[in-house]
């Protein structure tokens, strides 16, 4: 079973908002079971309470602005929404926006949340097979029981500050 640890905020920042809303996230992997992610970017540029969609220009200007001040990209590997007042499920509109996520991306992990702290979460692997991995949400009671914080130190990652599983962002997601 793959786990999934969230230590940018994500969690707490979704719980804000009613209505469904969407973007990106990045995501690192320190083993084969555990994921970490550890920034987000609010991206959709439609947000309605039962709808949410970031644009294929939208995601396009994202990507190349990040690549224009020559930041690393290959993290962001995790599209997420929230299902606004309905449960955590992967709806058939969902299913098809990861079908259709942009070429050249080898695996993705997708999350949804939803009322009530539901949350649901799978990997979806391109190539060179493609396979489906139900992802195990968990809390940060695990961190203990993967040494999160000698494996995030010793990956000399960017957003780590010693004392501090959480990245202070601003409350409005990443950069």
């Amino acid at each position: 079973m793959i786990n999934l640890i969230d230590l940018s905020g994500l969690s707490k920042f979704v719980k804000r908002f009613d209505k469904e809303i969407s973007g990106l996230a990045s995501v690192v992997v320190l083993n084969p079971n555990l994921l970490l992610i550890d920034k987000y970017w609010m991206l959709n540029n439609i947000s309605k309470p039962s709808f949410t969609e970031i644009s294929s220009e939208a995601l396009h200007k994202f990507f190349l602005e990040k690549i224009k001040k020559n930041e690393d990209v290959s993290n962001i590997r995790c599209w997420w929404h929230t299902h606004g007042r309905m449960s955590a499920f992967f709806s058939s509109w969902d299913l098809n926006t990861i079908e259709e996520f942009p070429d050249g991306t080898d695996w993705l992990l997708s999350v949804v949340f939803g009322n009530h702290n539901s949350v649901e979460a799978r990997l979806d692997m391109f190539k060179p097979l493609r396979v489906e991995v139900p992802v195990r949400v968990v809390g940060r009671f695990l961190e203990k029981e993967y040494n999160v914080i000698d494996r995030v130190t010793a990956l000399d990652v960017s957003w780590w500050k010693e004392g501090s599983l959480f990245k202070a962002i601003d409350g409005k997601g990443g950069d």
